[in-house]
C-alpha cells in the first residue's frame, strides 16, 4: 500500500482535513478545539454573544483580528489561541492595550 508523502508544515500545522469543524478551517488544531468548547459553553448559556475573527482597527491603517471574543458575567472577553507569541502578535498587542484600553486580550496555548 503507497503511503502517503504529505510535506509538513514548517509550523507544524495539521492537514486541512484534521482542522475543519462544521464547514470551517481553522488556523490549528488547538483553535477548533476552542471553538468547540466555546460552542457548548453557548449552547448552554455559560456565555454569549460567541464571535469568530471579531475585527478591531487601528487608526494607523491596519487591524487586529482575534480568534474569539464573547460575553461571559457581564465582562467581554476577546481571545487568541497561540503556540507562541510573535513579534507581529506582541505589536498589535500592544496597540491594542492603548487604543482599546477596556478589552482584556487573552492569550490560550
Amino acid at each position: 500500500m503507497p503511503t502517503l508523502n504529505r510535506r509538513r508544515n514548517k509550523y507544524g500545522v495539521a492537514p486541512k482535513d484534521a482542522r475543519t469543524y462544521d464547514g470551517v478551517t481553522f488556523a490549528s488544531k488547538r483553535e477548533m478545539e476552542v471553538y468547540i468548547e466555546l460552542s457548548r459553553l453557548a449552547r448552554t448559556g455559560a456565555i454569549s454573544c460567541l464571535e469568530r475573527q471579531p475585527k478591531f482597527p487601528f487608526p494607523m491603517g491596519f487591524s487586529y483580528v482575534a480568534d474569539f471574543a464573547f460575553w461571559q458575567d457581564g465582562k467581554r472577553r476577546v481571545i487568541d489561541v497561540k503556540g507562541h507569541e510573535t513579534a507581529v502578535f506582541k505589536l498589535k498587542r500592544k496597540c491594542m492595550e492603548y487604543f482599546y484600553p477596556t478589552v482584556k486580550l487573552e492569550v490560550w496555548k
